[in-house]
């Protein structure tokens, strides 16, 4: 199994390579416990997201940003074409994003507003339509 969910604020503003294929790359701050120091600290990745995904990340994060990732990782290597050394690099590619709360201009913190479906009342199905 190759998952990884992630939960934490971006670092900086995101950026968006515009392309064939959009894609983001941002940085995240997620929360961690030093219990050698007893503090809490932060550890940052390094994300990239591509389509649809990176879209929305780029229009609708900045940095402060809350956001949860569930991603999986991509390893690669290379060889350096000066120095002919073999190069590894793992990359933590998004597959999902949720959107966390977002600070209003007056500076408060609220969480997102969903739109609720209208209750289903009576009138609105036709009794006929039950098993029963």
């Amino acid at each position: 199994m190759n998952s990884l969910v992630l939960s934490g604020r971006l670092a900086a503003d995101p950026i968006i390579d515009e392309g064939e294929r959009p894609r983001c790359r941002f940085r995240l701050a997620v929360d961690a416990y030093n219990p050698a120091t007893k503090q809490r600290e932060a550890d940052f990745f390094s994300i990239v997201a591509f389509g649809k995904t990176a879209e929305i990340v780029g229009q609708y994060c900045h940095k402060g940003s809350y956001v949860a990732v569930r991603c999986h990782l991509k390893p690669r290597q290379w060889t350096d074409a000066k120095t002919g050394e073999r190069k590894y690099d793992t990359s933590i590619i998004v597959d999902e994003v949720e959107l966390g709360p977002r600070a209003n201009t007056d500076g408060v913190t609220r969480p997102v507003e969903r739109q609720a479906e209208p209750p289903t009342t009576p009138s609105s199905f036709d009794f006929d339509d039950l098993p029963f």
